[in-house]
């Protein structure tokens, strides 16, 4: 009998005590942190490539002196680079008023960046000017409307490497895990 009684004590206890919360996860700043971090492509104007972490426009390689612009992708279904190897086109698109300086850092020149802009000329996919252009010519009206130069805007975005699209998604993950972990420990 005695036993009995211990043994329902222990039971109580046990069932009072609650669950044990484990150790605490990786706090949401340490997590965001990581995911600002992740690698990214980059490449220079002659193709050389390079990762590196990603969040930044471009840098400037200090071995080298390169400038190195984040890797863009075409995402248009239509795009003749993907059409015909069924990939997307990856290209970057250069600021042309950013140069490195003769101190090896970054620089900027506005009067360079208005004469570009001055000129003209087609903005994104590289890959997809011809089929614009025909377009243009198709619709008798010379020049591509608002609406055409957005949508084609639409679908250039960031190359996003296999390997950070992973951890993107383990890191995702974990911070839902974190915030239920805060929602169960909130006092």
């Amino acid at each position: 009998m005695k036993h009995n009684l211990h043994f329902l004590l222990l039971i109580f206890f046990l069932g009072c005590a609650g669950k044990d919360p484990g150790p605490e996860p990786r706090s949401r700043d340490e997590i965001m942190r990581e995911m600002a971090n992740l690698p990214a492509l980059y490449l220079t104007k002659d193709g050389s490539n390079r990762e590196a972490a990603g969040g930044q426009a471009c840098f400037v390689d200090e071995a080298s002196g390169e400038l190195f612009w984040m890797a863009l992708e075409c995402k248009n279904p239509k795009c003749p680079a993907k059409v015909e190897s069924g990939k997307s086109h990856i290209f970057i698109m250069p600021d042309p008023g950013v140069f490195v300086n003769e101190k090896g850092k970054l620089d900027f020149d506005s009067e360079m960046e208005e004469q570009a802009l001055r000129k003209g000329g087609f903005l994104g996919c590289q890959k997809c000017i011809p089929l614009r252009q025909k377009q243009m010519l198709w619709s008798g009206r010379g020049a591509e409307t608002q609406a055409e130069k957005n949508q084609y805007a639409k679908y250039v975005a960031p190359h996003v490497l296999p390997e950070t699209k992973k951890r993107e998604g383990e890191l995702e993950k974990e911070m839902v895990a974190r915030v239920a972990w805060e929602k169960e420990n909130a006092p």
